[in-house]
């Protein structure tokens, strides 16, 4: 875990130097439209779907929990996983 004076030296160093500094306003400037963004664009797309508003909102809540659902692979004694496996 960070300490508050490390933090408050990484700040320093990187707005005294000047080849950081830029690289830092860059990555906050763009990190920033892209969070703006993300509302407008969430409108936009659900303002087309013609689903209930509940259906929307369960969706939301469980598609990211879709990796607890879902059931785990077995492990087959001999066979190495490579994580590219062929359609049977």
């Amino acid at each position: 875990m960070p300490r508050a004076g490390d933090l408050l030296e990484g700040r320093r160093y990187i707005l005294g130097h000047r080849t950081p500094r830029p690289l830092l306003v860059n990555a906050v400037v763009v990190n920033g439209l892209i969070m703006a963004s993300g509302p407008l664009l969430a409108v936009l797309l659900l303002a087309t779907v013609t689903s209930p508003r509940t259906a929307i909102a369960a969706a939301g809540v469980l598609l990211p929990a879709t990796p607890l659902l879902l059931p785990r692979r077995a492990k087959v004694p001999g066979k190495k996983l490579t994580g590219v496996e062929e359609a049977a």
